[in-house]
């Protein structure tokens, strides 16, 4: 399984992929406690919980992007090392991954819209996408497998 991830403030979106790149799970963590060091930890904990269960090959998770408002940007970077973290704990290979690389490496160019990203991932999995973000998060998985491929981390290789 290749998961991919895809943080903000209040959680995650995650996607897992087979081998076969085929849709296999989608799942989501999130917590509105106001207060953030309160919010992080139950993120941390509900994840490291979800992918206790689940055996990943390897895991890709976008990098935080920079926002105008300096405390959002902290805070989402912030839970992109929380999910760091809870993939390390759980002995689950992955990597951080600029949005524009894996845009330009699996949608064609760097600078995809989000409409873009639903049309390849509706063309590729079907209209399965309740949200934005776990469209974003199948892309980021197929990213996963398609590094591991090329670094020869895949099953096979």
């Amino acid at each position: 399984m290749y998961m991919g991830v895809d943080c903000s403030s209040k959680g995650v979106h995650a996607v897992l992929i087979d081998d076969g790149c085929r849709l296999v799970s989608t799942f989501k963590i999130n917590v509105k406690k106001a207060d953030f060091s309160e919010r992080i930890t139950e993120i941390f904990d509900k994840f490291q919980s979800e992918i206790s269960k689940i055996k990943i090959r390897k895991s890709a998770i976008e990098k935080a992007i920079y926002i105008q408002n300096a405390k959002a940007t902290i805070q989402i970077a912030s839970v992109v090392t929380a999910i760091q973290l809870a993939c390390h704990k759980q002995s689950v290979p992955c990597y951080l991954v600029d949005n524009k690389t894996w845009k330009k490496d699996i949608i064609g160019k760097g600078n995809s819209s989000k409409q873009d990203i639903m049309e390849y991932a509706v063309d590729k999995w079907g209209d399965v996408f309740t949200e934005q973000d776990y469209a974003d998060a199948a892309c980021i998985a197929l990213h996963a497998q398609k590094e591991s491929i090329e670094n020869g981390s895949a099953k096979g290789i």
